[in-house]
């Protein structure tokens, strides 16, 4: 498969509701009813992945410096011993219904000289994509975009690799790496069609309800940094990313470059 041009951007219980016609002024109220529903993980989901990796060494202060990707995990156990359980391997993934998608990282501390570097590779390992930008130093979340039509097959599963490296405090130089798996899936056409006519409040909770984490969480963040000062809006996104067992202390968007 011919690799795409690599590219610089700027930057779950159920329940039912009725979908209006789009409104003059939002309600975000709506958003008290954001529930995300998990699917099932499917089989030959990939390998393992990991969500979270932190450093604590050198320079880097006692808040532990951390890199979080916004993406539902799944732990295994494995018995070693009559009910005795342990970790085994963690499946990091979630759903989208569209051909590009927004990926959502978290920075815990502010760092020099941040650099992150993406890699979006088919489920056989076919490098699809690959971007670098430099961070500011501050905390936060920052977005990367995928290319349009990146995602193009439905019912495919590809790969992708974060890789931040930075400075602490008294130059000491860490590299951090998070990875996961997107997944594209088809949209029920019931779903697809109270889309056409949605507020971005109810594509949040259409696509929560069809399991769609990327495209959801993706809506609430364009809904915060329309409505950085909305309680409705905050408190969604707080309790959505609480629903996939992630705690992230500052929501601010970052830019970078």
């Amino acid at each position: 498969m011919p690799s795409l041009r690599s590219t610089i951007l700027l930057l779950s219980v159920p329940f039912a509701f009725t979908v209006a016609p789009s409104r003059a002024l939002a309600d975000t109220s709506l958003l008290n009813l954001l529930v995300f529903q998990r699917p099932e993980r499917p089989p030959g989901t990939g390998a393992p992945g990991d969500r979270s990796d932190g450093a604590t060494r050198g320079g880097c202060s006692a808040a532990q410096l951390a890199l979080d990707a916004l993406v539902p995990m799944e732990q295994e156990y494995i018995e070693i011993a009559p009910e005795v359980v342990v970790p085994d391997r963690t499946h990091v993934w979630g759903n989208t219904s569209l051909n590009t998608s927004t990926l959502w990282f978290a920075l815990s501390e502010a760092v020099a000289d941040g650099v992150i570097q993406f890699q979006l590779s088919t489920h056989d390992g076919t490098e699809l994509h690959r971007y670098a930008a430099h961070l500011p130093a501050t905390t936060g979340v920052f977005p990367i975009q995928l290319p349009n039509d990146s995602l193009s097959g439905i019912g495919s599963r590809y790969r992708w690799t974060a890789l931040l490296q930075a400075n602490c405090a008294n130059n000491d130089a860490q590299t951090l790496v998070v990875n996961g798996w997107i997944n594209r899936v088809d949209i029920p056409t019931e779903t697809a069609n109270k889309l056409t006519t949605a507020s971005l409040e109810e594509k949040a909770l259409l696509y929560a309800e069809a399991g769609l984490w990327y495209d959801t969480l993706t809506v609430m963040m364009d809904l915060y940094r329309s409505n950085p000062d909305d309680p409705n809006v905050q408190s969604a996104l707080d309790d959505l990313i609480n629903q996939i067992d992630l705690e992230i202390s500052d929501l601010t968007p970052i830019s970078h470059q």
